[in-house]
């Protein structure tokens, strides 16, 4: 992925696991980790992992509380959120189509929305207009089909994860997928597979993964996380910069 500047608008962090009483914080907050490799999931040792958990892991080192990780694939963790009390999730892309989802708390990760297929297929991605007419397969997640449908894409498949995407197009059963640069890379190096059996097609869009919260995250404790993130700015670039 084409190295890019780490937005530095750290603008606010959060997402407790329960509330805490008045003037007192909880000892802990409940955050969804979507299982988006290599951004955030389940590490070879069942911990938490990836590039955006480490970035919230290093903010939350300043926090007076310690952070409460469920591990999900990225659909289940939308749907866990809108059940519970406050808490976080990472990392979804600010989409328009999101907007109204969830509290929009700290840019962590530029990303390409971009289209892929097999090499060796003939489908033509070198265009927008020219993969409109495709079958291409998106992840299953809140305000993906919104997005692609208004960019013109109407012959849609859900998919589970990036895994099942790159099997898909290994096995021509489906023509190109549309989804996030860094992903789909993460998704050939679990398989073996090398990335010269995997063509890149044009980019639908520059987009930011981000840290955010349920709509009833508290605005105090969002404040300390903004607090903690602008302190620790240094530190987040260089996570940053080791994984991009």
């Amino acid at each position: 992925m084409e190295r890019r500047q780490f937005l530095s608008s750290a603008l606010l962090l959060a997402g407790p696991a329960k509330a805490a009483a008045p003037g007192k914080a909880a000892d802990s907050r409940a955050i969804f980790v979507g299982n988006t490799a290599p951004y955030s999931h389940r590490g070879a040792d069942g911990a938490p992992a990836g590039v955006a958990y480490e970035m919230v892991s290093e903010i939350a080192r300043d926090l007076p509380f310690t952070l409460d990780p469920v591990v999900a694939p990225l659909v289940r963790a939308f749907r866990e959120l809108a059940s519970q009390g406050p808490a976080l999730i990472i990392p979804p892309a600010r989409l328009p189509s999101r907007e109204h989802l969830l509290r929009w708390v700290v840019p962590l990760i530029p990303v390409r929305l971009m289209l892929f297929a097999r090499s060796s297929s003939g489908h033509d991605i070198a265009s927008i207009e020219s993969a409109r007419a495709l079958e291409i397969g998106i992840l299953n997640a809140p305000g993906l089909e919104e997005t692609y449908r208004s960019a013109g894409f109407q012959r849609i498949k859900h998919l589970a994860s990036n895994e099942v995407a790159i099997r898909m197009l290994m096995h021509e059963r489906l023509p190109a997928v549309l989804t996030a640069d860094c992903s789909v890379y993460a998704a050939l190096k679990e398989a073996g597979i090398a990335r010269s059996q995997i063509r890149e097609g044009a980019v639908l869009a520059d987009v930011t993964l981000w840290l955010a919260a349920s709509r009833n995250y508290p605005d105090a404790e969002l404040r300390l996380w903004q607090a903690a993130a602008e302190k620790r700015r240094p530190e987040l670039a260089k996570i940053l910069a080791r994984h991009v």
